[in-house]
């Protein structure tokens, strides 16, 4: 089916980036877990903002600068109330998420951890809240211990219980896996850190555009997000840190005191305008959205598994985000998925579903993807060998490296 009917023409329109062609066809985006595109509206407010405000904030008593200070208040205050922090001044922000678990790390973590205290990070993470506790580690002799998950994707809560220690200073989760789309149940791994006096940082890079949050609900003590993530401008982020009971950090840039001292620099104002706007319009279309999408990736999942055999979907159909997708096709030679058996894993591929997908697109993707694993199982020797009745699970696979 053609991906040029007059639903995606409109959508297109609203987010121009999609105008673009490949191969004299209209792109199907469905790597929205990587990054998202600017609708036209998250554009038009930064564009307004560079033509009409351009100033620093809280930097001036001159027109430009009070106007400009109010849209950027105005920003962090849609941000507050979009993860239900009780204070704007909780808010950070920072150039991304990644920045934002640096600060944690950097400055909390320097400053609290010693030699033989334990950070627990699930296997699941992100390396931007791997790499960052494995400098500290080594700078102050603490322990990273992992956290295992089932082989559903979830994260193992029992095994968390019996890591959790008296040396356990703080827990690193993802809200939402960014592979496999799994949403983690933030408030009880809290729950189980806090009763060992451990502290809790998220990293809710995947999770801030899909779902209400509330960051006093889930007791966490820091929360790192990222804005391009949320159809958001890229280079933009913000860090929740809880003031009741206070968690402390320190700066890990230092100037002129932007953002109460915690992070020094000229702010990138625009983005942090686009970032306030983004999360505007996903606080609005929030609930809708989300049962759009779940119908989408189950349209998706459903016409895969009809039209190629041989196939698993990666991770929890339950505890996931409505848009996410990981499916691999045995015996086609591919990237590795978390998990998965060696036979089944040679190909995985993450759908990320987003807003301005339809239905057209995804009957599209349905076409080609089947036609593509058709002829790379024509090229492969595992897909001869398997119809040539041999057992690969009893084949010893030689590792590289």
């Amino acid at each position: 089916m053609s991906v040029s009917s007059p639903s995606i023409s409109r959508l297109r329109e609203v987010f121009p980036a999609l105008a673009c062609t490949v191969e004299g066809r209209p792109i199907a985006y469905l790597d929205n877990a990587a990054t998202t595109h600017r609708p036209i509206v998250v554009l038009d407010a930064m564009d307004r903002f560079y033509r009409t405000s351009n100033a620093n904030v809280h930097r001036g008593v001159h027109h430009l600068s009070q106007v400009a200070t109010d849209a950027y208040d105005a920003a962090r205050e849609t941000v507050r109330r979009g993860i239900g922090a009780a204070e704007a001044s909780e808010i950070v922000f920072t150039k991304g998420c990644t920045e934002a678990i640096n600060l944690v790390a950097q400055s909390w973590g320097l400053a609290t951890l010693r030699e033989d205290d334990e950070v627990l990070l699930t296997t699941m993470e992100h390396h931007a809240n791997i790499v960052p506790w494995q400098v500290v580690a080594a700078k102050t002799g603490a322990r990273i211990r992992p956290v295992p998950i089932h082989d559903d994707g979830t994260l193992d809560l029992a095994a968390l219980g019996d890591l959790v220690g008296p040396r356990t200073r703080l827990v690193g989760v993802v809200h939402v896996s960014n592979s496999l789309g799994t949403v983690n149940p933030v408030a009880e791994v809290t729950r189980i850190a806090h009763a060992a006096g451990a502290k809790v940082l998220v990293d809710g890079a995947q999770a801030l555009a899909h779902f209400p949050i509330d960051v006093g609900a889930l007791g966490v003590d820091f929360y790192a997000m990222s804005a391009h993530k949320m159809y958001g401008p890229k280079g933009v982020g913000a860090l929740y840190v809880r003031r009741k009971p206070r968690v402390r950090i320190t700066p890990i840039i230092d100037g002129g005191g932007h953002e109460r001292g915690m992070r020094s620099g000229t702010l990138n104002v625009p983005g942090i305008v686009g970032f306030g706007k983004a999360a505007e319009i996903a606080l609005a279309e929030m609930p809708d959205e989300s049962k759009r999408l779940l119908a989408l990736r189950e349209r998706l999942r459903l016409g895969i598994e009809a039209r190629i055999t041989h196939t698993v979907v990666n991770g929890s159909l339950e505890h996931r985000l409505p848009g996410s997708l990981n499916m691999s096709f045995a015996y086609v030679e591919g990237e590795r998925a978390m998990g998965v058996p060696m036979e089944m894993a040679h190909s995985s591929i993450r759908f990320g579903l987003g807003r301005f997908n339809t239905e057209e697109e995804v009957d599209y993707v349905i076409d080609l993807v089947a036609s593509k694993v058709s002829k790379l199982r024509e090229m492969s020797p595992l897909w001869e060998m398997a119809q040539s009745g041999v057992d690969l699970k009893s084949i010893q696979w030689a590792s590289h490296g």
